[in-house]
């Protein structure tokens, strides 16, 4: 029995489908065209994919761009076209995540770097969403990181131009919930901001930043911010080389 599916795009209905339709057409061979998202996830600890392991003969990426194109409508993310089989087929944890996502392997050596450094990660560090700003604070959103409506440090919850975190977000994101750092000095803050604005963060968030919500347990947090981080001694922290470091710039833009 071959199946060729197509099935709606509805945050994990596709995958729902897909696994029903494996269950109760066993033997079956599947080509099945829907979103990639969950499976060249970097960071993703979910176990939604995990009844895919065995059956993947092989996953062909269709860039968002080209998705359009073919089909003419509104997709916000890259597509494949799943061939599964119904035994001795490869795992998810199998699967070259960044080839799938159209990233070269010097890709995978630089997040291979940073992400074995004994750094704590953001999502050690968040402030609770819902509570008020104290001291001094970055906010790092997860949805967009650090934006340029919030390029600074709060004071107890007020920006420098004497207006509140709130008071700066457009009307769709009024209830919006942030992630904030908060930190003893203003100093340390400052350090942090600048250290968020840095090329190994900006490539960090382009390797995560694929479903439309940041991973903060992806990025590193470094030892101290007692003094600022520049781009070199952070590439030399992560011990990156040349080649590198001009991936990374070149990856950024």
């Amino acid at each position: 029995m071959h199946i060729i599916m197509n099935p709606p795009y509805d945050k994990n209905l596709h995958l729902k489908i897909l696994r029903t339709v494996i269950e109760q057409c066993k033997g079956a061979e599947i080509v099945n065209l829907s979103p990639i998202t969950e499976i060249v996830s970097l960071t993703t600890k979910k176990k939604t994919t995990n009844f895919l392991n065995g059956h993947i003969e092989s996953i062909e990426r269709v860039d968002m761009l080209a998705a359009q194109n073919i089909f003419g409508a509104r997709i916000y993310m890259d597509l494949g076209i799943y061939h599964l089989v119904p035994t001795g087929g490869k795992s998810v944890k199998d699967l070259d995540k960044f080839a799938l996502r159209g990233k070269d392997s010097i890709h995978k050596d630089i997040w291979n770097k940073i992400q074995s450094s004994e750094c704590k990660r953001f999502s050690d560090f968040i402030t609770k969403p819902d509570k008020l700003m104290e001291g001094y604070c970055v906010v790092f959103n997860h949805m967009s990181g650090l934006t340029k409506t919030h390029n600074f440090v709060y004071v107890d919850g007020v920006a420098p131009d004497g207006k509140t975190y709130k008071e700066h977000v457009t009307n769709q994101h009024k209830n919006e919930s942030t992630d904030h750092f908060e930190f003893t000095t203003k100093e340390e803050a400052e350090n942090f901001r600048l250290y968020v604005n840095s090329n190994i963060i900006k490539f960090v968030q382009s390797c995560v930043n694929y479903s439309g919500r940041l991973i903060m347990s992806a990025f590193p947090f470094m030892p101290t911010y007692t003094h600022p981080w520049t781009d070199a001694e952070l590439c030399k922290y992560f011990g990156l080389t040349d080649e590198e470091i001009k991936e990374i710039e070149k990856e950024i833009g």
